[in-house]
């Protein structure tokens, strides 16, 4: 049977299960790059542990997208850049 904490035990030194440190892992890297969001499939807000990972994750999945950079890649692996850069680059 699990322990049951006391009233004055506090939890904040027990050690995270790595589903948490996963979710911080997924959350972080869509931050990071949000247009990865399109790789996530079969995750829901509710899919996770904690309110604050679920907020987050319905956050990050309503705001629209910000526009990719001329060197950013795509989720798809390759490199998006301006149809002028495009031209530069080919001629």
């Amino acid at each position: 049977m699990p322990h049951a904490p006391e009233p004055d035990e506090d939890d904040l030194d027990a050690i995270a299960p790595p589903v948490f440190h996963v979710e911080q892992a997924l959350l972080g890297a869509l931050l990071l790059d949000p247009h990865r969001l399109s790789n996530v499939t079969g995750i829901a807000a509710d899919s996770f542990s904690t309110a604050a990972h679920a907020a987050l994750y319905a956050a990050i999945s309503t705001l629209p997208l910000p526009p990719l950079p001329s060197t950013q890649r795509t989720p798809s692996g390759s490199t998006a850049c301006s149809p002028r850069d495009a031209n530069r680059l080919a001629g």
